[in-house]
């Protein structure tokens, strides 16, 4: 009699601290605080790049990086150089090596589905099957998924106590303010947005091993708003083991999101679905193709058509970009999206058209002229747009759009620009400040300007104000932001030679200088 009574007291104990965790949640669910984890620099650049844009959101909230002990020193160094601007992220943790595990140092990075070569210059086309057993290249992907989710665990301890924190991979960038979906979380330990029933994963492996039914859903993992509670912390200890089985299944599930599912079934973590808004996947499924995506969408949807008819290249064959123009199609651009997710993003706000303004900055570009009279023959071209001419602002790898003038520049065919800074660099030893590292021993012509093919595009994409940041390499999206600025008047461009060539740089110079025509 005393041990039921001892129960139910527990019980009703129990029942009144969730009570009020829950009112304090509701009180205080505008306190959000967000999580990456990050190995190696190009995804370092990309959870940089997606904190910024978390932080300027929500001016309030704390980040979180979990990496290695290589992506700590330099995370920590980086914020030193850069006047204040560098602290993008308020807490930064060493996640320690698991045993057995790929080390953090031989890690190859990753692009979605597919890896960097050795000489991380280009992304191999194809790998092996996810089930091809002993495939190094799979337990590397495996090892960093196992990663990624212990690295929940140790961000949970970074919470709000009441608030919430929000789990991004490190291809998102945050457009508005996320705070209607913490607080519509009530009493959810885990909010989600769900994948689509039809394409949901291992369904059948995860029913006879787990008892998952159709009432537990597949979630989309890149974005998820956890509570600091029991039943969460339970979800990714569970989340953690599943995976470990799973992985060593047959057949093997490498995707964390099928482990999620039979975690979320198992933990009996009470779960909230929240709006496609919130988690913008900008992929197809078929093709696997990225689409290029930024929080004010673009003008127009079919600049960059496929120009080349290689099939090799998953991303950019013809079918893939066809694929991801239809995505950005439906999603407009990002224009509806609170968070983007995919790895061909752009950050940068819209502005206002620069019409009538007369201050022109001319901006010089890696070898994209030959002739040093370039410059006077396209400031009588200019004549019109520029009254008066002033010094570029310094910059770190991008320009500042924010300014009150325009940037003025000569653009040239990517493949011919390369081949002269190859060989201006690389075979004459040119002593102009463009040559500093940009050189490999040993490295043919072909793959330099494979290599060194969207120098332009880097130096016209927008800028960090942080002189050490390290920006992600550019993509389609910046592509198209560039193409904007040129219409909306902040960016005059004029074209050497009448090349046209192939690739993203190309077909940027060609649309661009093709607008007054």
């Amino acid at each position: 009699m005393i041990a039921r009574l001892l129960l139910l007291l527990l019980a009703t104990a129990a029942q009144e601290h969730a009570a009020t965790t829950a009112d304090e949640h509701a009180d205080h669910c505008e306190e959000l605080a967000f999580a990456y984890f990050a190995v190696g620099p190009r995804t370092l650049a990309k959870a940089r790049r997606s904190a910024r844009s978390a932080k300027a959101a929500h001016p309030q909230a704390h980040t979180v990086l979990i990496t290695d002990a290589k992506g700590a020193s330099h995370v920590k160094k980086e914020a030193t150089k850069c006047d204040g601007h560098g602290v993008v992220f308020d807490y930064v943790d060493v996640l320690a090596e698991a045993e057995n595990a790929t080390s953090f140092n031989s890690m190859p990075e990753f692009v979605a589905f597919r890896t960097y070569q050795k000489d991380g210059k280009k992304l191999v086309s194809k790998h092996k099957p996810w089930t091809t057993v002993g495939d190094a290249n799979n337990k590397a992907v495996a090892d960093l998924r196992a990663a990624k989710i212990r690295s929940l665990t140790e961000a949970l301890k970074r919470a709000p106590t009441y608030g919430a924190l929000v789990f991004l991979d490190a291809d998102t960038i945050v457009c508005r303010s996320l705070v209607k979906y913490a607080c519509a979380m009530d009493k959810a330990d885990v909010a989600f947005v769900p994948v689509p029933p039809a394409r949901w994963h291992a369904g059948g492996q995860l029913r006879l091993s787990y008892d998952v039914d159709l009432s537990t859903p597949e979630a989309n993992t890149g974005a998820l708003f956890l509570r600091r509670t029991p039943k969460a912390l339970d979800l990714l200890n569970h989340w953690s083991r599943t995976y470990r089985d799973l992985r060593r299944a047959d057949p093997p599930q490498l995707m964390d999101q099928v482990a999620f599912r039979a975690a979320l079934h198992i933990s009996r973590a009470k779960w909230h679905s929240i709006d496609d808004a919130a988690n913008c996947r900008g992929r197809d499924p078929a093709t696997r193709a990225h689409a290029a995506l930024t929080c004010d969408g673009f003008d127009h949807e079919d600049t960059f058509v496929a120009t080349s008819s290689s099939t090799d290249d998953p991303e950019t064959s013809p079918r893939a970009v066809s694929a991801a123009l239809a995505v950005e199609k439906r999603l407009k651009g990002g224009r509806h999206c609170d968070v983007l997710h995919s790895h061909e993003t752009s950050d940068f706000r819209r502005l206002d058209p620069l019409e009538g303004k007369k201050t022109c900055a001319w901006v010089s570009l890696p070898f994209s002229v030959d002739d040093a009279s370039i410059h006077a023959r396209v400031a009588r071209q200019a004549f019109d747009d520029c009254e008066e001419w002033v010094a570029a602002p310094a910059r770190n790898h991008g320009l500042d759009y924010a300014l009150d003038l325009r940037y003025v520049a000569v653009v040239r065919d990517a493949s011919s620009r390369s081949k002269a800074e190859y060989d201006a660099c690389c075979v004459r030893g040119d002593p102009s400040h463009w040559c500093g590292g940009i050189c490999v021993e040993n490295e043919k012509r072909h793959d330099f300007v494979i290599r060194r093919g969207d120098a332009q595009l880097a130096a016209l994409a927008p800028g960090e104000p942080c002189v050490a940041a390290r920006r992600p390499p550019p993509s389609r999206a910046d592509a198209r932001v560039v193409l904007d600025l040129v219409r909306a008047g902040r960016l005059l461009l004029y074209r050497a030679g009448d090349e046209v060539g192939e690739g993203l740089d190309a077909r940027l110079v060609h649309a661009a200088t093709a607008l007054g025509d």
